[in-house]
């Protein structure tokens, strides 16, 4: 039982931790929303976090990508987790698959990227 407890404890102080992440806030919340086109590999299939999907992609390079301040400083190729409600977009986001996609970098003291389209 004790054991059990603090699993369960464990777990509470992780969803706790990643909260902010996994739970989108009002969009007038966010100091500044700006929308992005790249494109990807799939690299893990959507997993479902409450009303959301949360999706790994290894993404090209965004020479246009800002910083919090609003600075132009691109950002390097790397895989990153994005958010979507949408699960029509399920089947295009299967791992291995090459995709196209939008996504909004809705900022505020950490950034959250949500996908906008997928092509």
């Amino acid at each position: 039982m004790k054991q059990l407890l603090s699993f369960l404890g464990g777990l509470l102080i992780l969803a706790m931790a990643f909260w902010p992440y996994i739970k989108p806030q009002e969009e007038e919340k966010y100091t500044r929303v700006d929308v992005y086109q790249t494109r990807g590999v799939v690299v893990s299939e959507p997993q479902k976090l409450g009303d959301l999907y949360m999706v790994k992609i290894e993404h090209e390079d965004i020479d246009d990508f800002k910083n919090l301040e609003g600075e132009v400083m691109g950002m390097e190729s790397m895989t990153m987790s994005f958010l979507t409600k949408e699960a029509r977009w399920l089947q295009k986001l299967k791992k291995g698959s090459s995709v196209d996609f939008d996504f909004e970098a809705r900022w505020q003291a950490t950034p959250q990227f949500f996908i906008k389209s997928v092509k």
